[in-house]
């Protein structure tokens, strides 16, 4: 078994509502000395009765949903977005743009009219050079994600079964390699939360990701709920776009709806628990050893999704920009806790 593993650059919409979660138990004292949940009934009442789980109509108790996360410079939202690389050898990008031209009546005809009689392009795309991802900053400047991300390095190593979790493995090695990255100075994630009156929180020191890395998390009231916080200029892409500022949860159809989508995938599956039941997974699972009946691993969905990346840019057919939006809007479930969040680019 060989596998490697790369640290994603922003933290899973999941992994926020759980923190959120697990801060309201803890600042409301729903917690005895060993971080058992003291009244159930109590703690669901503050957070639900269990972690995300899709389904219509979940609600999370005094959480009545949370807007996607994004990265802050100064307190200034930044956004990621496909650029194109322009000469290989000095790696100059620009925003990607497109250009719809009218299409020569051979061509147009070769096509059956299919395509509305216009052809895409992709002005200054060459395929050789590709497409780059950068980041858009307060005032529509280029950021690139070196000056945002720092390379930790990898681990590589030999791994064996230590875990509850690994007992269905064999006892054969894998080597892996995992690589991290961590933000630099200047640089935090944000995103909003909408809380029930008078449930609050306070400034604190939280843990997130596999590896348990530690944030300060800062709490401040908004004047509203903003759960698309885009107040930079709109890049301009040549043609009416959404523009994904979270990852999205949609239907392989919506690509029927598109000219053209520049996107890529993310996997997504979150662990699912229940308040009532709830034991202190924080803590780790259990080593094979001291396994018993009663301790076993929170579940997880027998299959992962694929999620479209934030920062794609989706190209609506002519007339098709309402129906492209639907399929973005339909999947309340998701949207409530932070994803299929958009804008409309001119």
């Amino acid at each position: 078994m060989f596998y490697f593993q790369r640290s994603r650059q922003y933290p899973q919409q999941t992994t926020l509502l759980g923190m959120l979660r697990y801060q309201l138990l803890l600042q409301n004292n729903q917690f005895d000395a060993t971080e058992t949940i003291i009244n159930k009934s109590n703690a669901e009442t503050l957070i639900g009765k269990g972690s995300f789980d899709e389904s219509a109509g979940q609600t999370f108790g005094a959480i009545q949903r949370i807007g996607s996360v994004f990265l802050l410079h100064h307190n200034q939202p930044v956004f990621p977005l496909p650029f194109v690389v322009i000469e290989e050898e000095d790696k100059t990008r620009k925003p990607i743009s497109l250009q719809i031209n009218k299409a020569p009546r051979e061509i147009a005809a070769f096509w059956g009219n299919k395509q509305d009689g216009s052809l895409t392009d992709l002005v200054s795309y060459k395929a050789k050079t590709g497409l780059k991802t950068q980041f858009v900053g307060a005032v529509g400047e280029a950021i690139d994600a070196k000056k945002i991300f720092a390379d930790m390095g990898g681990q590589v190593g030999i791994r064996k079964p230590q875990t509850y979790r690994d007992a269905a493995e064999t006892d054969r090695e894998g080597f892996f390699k995992m690589h991290y990255q961590q933000l630099k100075p200047e640089y935090a994630f944000g995103f909003y939360a909408t809380l029930d009156t008078g449930a609050t929180l306070a400034d604190n020191l939280v843990f997130m990701g596999k590896e348990r890395s530690l944030f300060r998390m800062e709490v401040s009231p908004a004047e509203a709920p903003q759960l698309r916080p885009l107040t930079m200029p709109a890049p301009m892409v040549g043609a009416e776009a959404i523009w994904l500022l979270s990852d999205a949860c949609v239907e392989a159809d919506i690509y029927t709806h598109c000219r053209v989508a520049l996107t890529e995938t993310v996997n997504f599956r979150n662990i699912r628990t229940k308040t009532a039941t709830t034991t202190n997974y924080f803590a780790g699972p259990k080593p094979l050893a001291e396994h018993t009946d009663t301790h076993k691993p929170p579940s997880r969905p027998a299959s992962r999704r694929e999620l479209l990346q934030r920062g794609s840019l989706l190209f609506p057919k002519a007339g098709e920009l309402a129906a492209l939006e639907t399929c973005l809007t339909s999947n309340e479930a998701f949207r409530t806790i932070g994803y299929n969040q958009y804008t409309i680019l001119p």
